[in-house]
């Protein structure tokens, strides 16, 4: 209960502070978030998307903020970089 209630608190933060990655996809060239999840910082969060590890070992990369039901494989991404927030 305590790391689920932890773990809302900081996607929230994440989301104010709208520090999360930004991915750029083939097929539509707009913007997408990945966000920032259990306790990682951005650095920890960029280094497990490039080595595909954790929550991106399966292939997909969950798309918005929070927990999504939106997937897009590794194969559509062309472009990802690092979003501090304003």
């Amino acid at each position: 209960m305590y790391r689920a209630i932890r773990r809302v608190i900081w996607r929230a933060l994440a989301y104010i502070r709208g520090v999360h990655l930004e991915v750029t996809l083939a097929s539509n060239p707009v913007t997408q978030r990945v966000a920032v999840q259990n306790n990682h910082s951005l650095d920890q969060e960029l280094t497990l998307f490039l080595n595909r590890e954790g929550r991106y070992s399966n292939g997909w990369v969950p798309l918005g903020e929070g927990d999504s039901d939106v997937f897009v494989r590794y194969d559509q991404i062309i472009q990802v970089r690092k979003n501090l927030g304003s």
